[in-house]
């Protein structure tokens, strides 16, 4: 809505750019250092930066440039503001969906971990029931091999004694 408004009055020949950034670092403040690093900036006289969901007078502009062309020290002109119902609800429906994305991944990541986990425990039950399997083969060798020798022995002593 605020872009195709913007396209609108740059088809009628204002200088008026819509900008938007994927990266959210430094919120409301990081947008701005974001937008005043633009290489257009540089060559307006002034810049106005608005929030999607701020809501001006029409004439705000009108208004609020005087004071930058009759004041030379000053640099910034900021009114009250307010924010429209259906603009504030647009942003909690946006935050809620951002924050649903959120514990979806989360929950994707978990479940992600989850299924490595049960792998992991179902190969460590695997590889301790072949280690019992070798250690029950092995103490019946050395079993059988120490009762085969005292079958020797035994024997041994037999002949000896006849």
């Amino acid at each position: 809505m605020v872009e195709q408004e913007c396209q609108r009055w740059a088809a009628k020949g204002i200088n008026i750019r819509y900008e938007s950034r994927e990266n959210r670092t430094g919120y409301k403040a990081g947008a701005l250092k974001e937008g005043l690093k633009r290489s257009y900036v540089k060559h307006c006289e002034y810049v106005a930066i608005f929030d999607v969901d701020f809501r001006l007078e029409p004439d705000y502009l009108r208004r609020a440039i005087p004071y930058l062309v009759q004041n030379s020290d000053i640099a910034l002109v900021q009114a009250r503001w307010r924010f429209a119902k259906e603009a504030k609800e647009l942003t909690e429906a946006r935050a809620n969906n951002e924050a649903k994305a959120e514990l979806e991944s989360r929950l994707r990541e978990a479940q992600e971990h989850e299924t490595m986990l049960v792998q992991a425990l179902e190969e460590l039950r695997q590889t301790l029931s072949r280690i019992k399997q070798q250690v029950f083969a092995l103490f019946i060798e050395i079993v059988g091999l120490n009762l085969a020798n005292l079958q020797n022995d035994v024997l041994r002593l037999c002949v000896v004694a006849l």
